[in-house]
């Protein structure tokens, strides 16, 4: 049973109360879409509403990442029951009145790249997939040119540092931060998967805000070559 998360931090108000709301929605991923998409069915439910921290810029090193293991921690308590039942299984009545024994897995996680980065402990420039270096993200390359992240390995390299003097750690973070590593993406560390395939962009950064808005450049450049924008806008 393909488990899908969703998080997006989000504005309230500016007049009252808390501006802003970071929750985490939960959905499964075999239910048809003419159902599953239907919000008056309620087949997106609230997992969790996240703490907001404070701004990054105005924190110390120290604190922003005891602010991220907190982090962590949390969501590997939200996430732990999902490990508890992922291999043995767990029996749940389904629509048409029957009980199954069913496997629930988390198989997406879809947020937009800052709050991915957030959660898998890399920098803001890094790739979440593979370790390219920042320079060259917006190059074509062939799969295997750079090796894929092994989250795993992060952790145990993180923990490793942890217990040596100032010197060796230092060494380890500095390994670490040349692949774009800030933190452990401890909270997913228990769930037998592949970290890095829970990287699912969101439909508005991914495609509206960076395919569309790509191809309509393109096109008013066509439009602008030719002298039709005139045309077109009247169509």
């Amino acid at each position: 049973m393909p488990v899908i998360c969703m998080l997006d931090e989000t504005h309230l108000s500016d007049f009252s109360g808390d501006k802003k709301a970071w929750p985490i929605y939960l959905t499964i991923g075999n239910i048809l879409s003419k159902y599953h998409n239907k919000p008056s069915n309620h087949y997106v439910i609230t997992l969790v509403l996240l703490l907001i921290p404070p701004k990054r810029k105005n924190l110390t090193s120290k604190q922003q990442e005891s602010i991220d293991r907190i982090l962590q921690w949390i969501l590997k308590s939200i996430l732990q029951p999902l490990n508890d039942v992922s291999q043995t299984g767990i029996i749940l009545d389904c629509g048409d009145n029957h009980k199954r024994v069913c496997f629930p897995r988390l198989c997406s996680w879809v947020a937009d790249h800052m709050e991915h980065i957030q959660l898998l402990g890399l920098s803001p420039k890094s790739c979440p997939v593979c370790e390219v270096p920042p320079d060259e993200l917006e190059h074509f390359h062939e799969r295997g040119t750079y090796a894929a992240r092994d989250y795993q390995a992060y952790i145990e390299q993180f923990e490793e540092a942890d217990n040596l003097r100032p010197k060796a750690k230092r060494q380890i973070i500095n390994n670490l931060k040349e692949k774009g590593m800030t933190g452990m993406a401890e909270a997913f560390s228990n769930l037998g998967l592949d970290i890095s395939m829970l990287h699912k962009p969101d439909l508005l950064h991914s495609i509206y805000l960076g395919m569309v808005k790509h191809i309509l450049g393109l096109l008013e450049g066509f439009l602008k070559k030719h002298k039709w924008r005139a045309r077109f806008d009247e169509a």
